[in-house]
């Protein structure tokens, strides 16, 4: 480990959530940790504005600038360095190339593992033609950052570059990691813990056993304007927010097809609750149980106004120490971030500069199979990304889910948002 330190503090709640995962469900598969985007660059950016700007953006967000260590597993700490000493690469392309090659240079680095107990935790990639640049690619660990942080990146980036005025980060993770340890926290994690515990003493039967190999992996993909109008309307009947919407169908989507009773539906805190963390750069999410339950013959608005109240209650109690589901349930099923029993719901709001990408071929009103890129995880896991049109992405890896099983409950989702009947 080289380079002036700045700080040192404990990790967070999320990152130790995070660090969890990795040691059981992605060890020796630390790549998984990976996340990644590409971001495309005005006709005319010179390559040195850019570079300068991608400086600028790790010196301005000091999670970019940590680097970890884990010599004591009960204390893992963060150590903050004072000047940015990840890798960035040149590389020389032309007009034409460079979306196909920053495609490529993707999928290759996102494959590649950190050790972030030695580098910073983040790769740049600025593809040129000449003095001019065309795109940026961007590999980082998830310790570092979650899909929020990555949209702050993308704006502060575009801001850097057009020359404007950066107000000072005046909250940072590792201010939040202390606070959340010390003793004026200690009532909000004993309010976490019951939370915890009162949930799963409630879990019922039929819940998705731990993922199954992963030949059975199978993933399905629909994206929709259309759809993203309904869930809208469907909200605004309810007076329910979009993604309570998004969340009862998959509930009822799930409950109708494989008949479980009182499961657990695992969903992503995304624990910003509060003006000093909206804007943060960091790994905040965590993952938060609620129980459904829906009952014979509900209607989608009657079950997205209950899962609505569930969901508050989840989302008050999502920043929890992972030790203290240990004491929630069977601990040989605790893995932190994830497994927790039950299947899984992401949500992200996308503004339209950020909206999702034809991922994987999809079409307009098309459900699409596909094998899944990410093989670690839950059994179920469904992500809504909703912005200039709505993206869902499904991923089952259970050996009694086949294709066909994939599909019929993509679609049952989407019949519960149109008002069609759920098969």
């Amino acid at each position: 480990m080289s380079g002036e330190i700045e700080r040192v503090s404990p990790l967070s709640f999320g990152q130790i959530s995070i660090l969890r995962s990795l040691e059981t469900i992605a060890k020796g598969r630390e790549e998984y940790a990976n996340v990644w985007q590409t971001w495309s660059l005005p006709p005319g950016t010179k390559t040195s504005d850019v570079q300068e700007s991608l400086t600028a953006l790790v010196r301005r967000h000091e999670s970019l600038r940590c680097v970890y260590d884990f010599s004591q597993p009960d204390e893992p700490q963060q150590i903050v360095q004072t000047a940015p000493q990840g890798n960035l690469y040149l590389v020389e392309t032309t007009l034409e190339n460079s979306p196909g090659q920053a495609k490529k240079i993707a999928e290759e680095e996102r494959r590649k593992a950190f050790d972030i107990t030695v580098v910073q935790p983040w790769k740049f990639w600025i593809l040129h033609a000449a003095e001019e640049a065309q795109h940026v690619v961007l590999v980082m660990h998830h310790i570092a950052v979650d899909a929020t942080a990555l949209d702050i990146l993308k704006r502060d980036f575009y801001s850097f570059l057009g020359g404007s005025d950066m107000p000072k980060v005046e909250y940072s993770p590792t201010r939040l990691a202390m606070d959340q340890h010390s003793e004026a926290w200690k009532n909000r994690r004993i309010r976490s813990s019951s939370y915890l515990q009162r949930v799963m003493k409630r879990v019922g039967e039929n819940y998705p056993p731990d993922p199954a190999d992963e030949k059975s992996a199978v993933a399905g993909t629909f994206i929709s304007r259309s759809l993203k109008n309904a869930v809208k309307i469907r909200a605004e009947e309810a007076k329910v927010s979009e993604s309570n919407v998004l969340l009862a169908a998959y509930s009822l989507a799930v409950h109708q097809q494989l008949r479980p009773t009182n499961v657990p539906l695992n969903i992503a805190s995304a624990n910003r609750h509060f003006e000093k963390t909206t804007d943060l750069v960091g790994s905040l999410n965590q993952w938060t149980p609620l129980i459904c339950d829906p009952v014979p013959s509900e209607g989608l608005e009657s079950y997205a106004k209950r899962i609505q109240k569930k969901t508050f209650a989840a989302y008050q109690n999502g920043c929890y120490h992972p030790t203290d589901l240990l004491a929630a349930f069977d601990g040989s099923r605790f893995s932190g971030n994830a497994l927790l029993p039950g299947y899984y719901f992401n949500y992200i709001e996308r503004v339209p500069e950020n909206s999702p990408v034809r991922k994987f071929d999809a079409q307009s009103n098309e459900i699409v199979l596909h094998r899944p890129s990410n093989l670690i995880g839950p059994s179920f896991y469904l992500v809504a990304e909703n912005g200039s049109e709505l993206f869902l992405a499904l991923r089952v890896m259970w050996n009694e889910f086949d294709s066909s099983s994939a599909r019929e409950l993509l679609r049952n989702i989407i019949n519960a948002i149109e008002g069609n009947k759920i098969i």
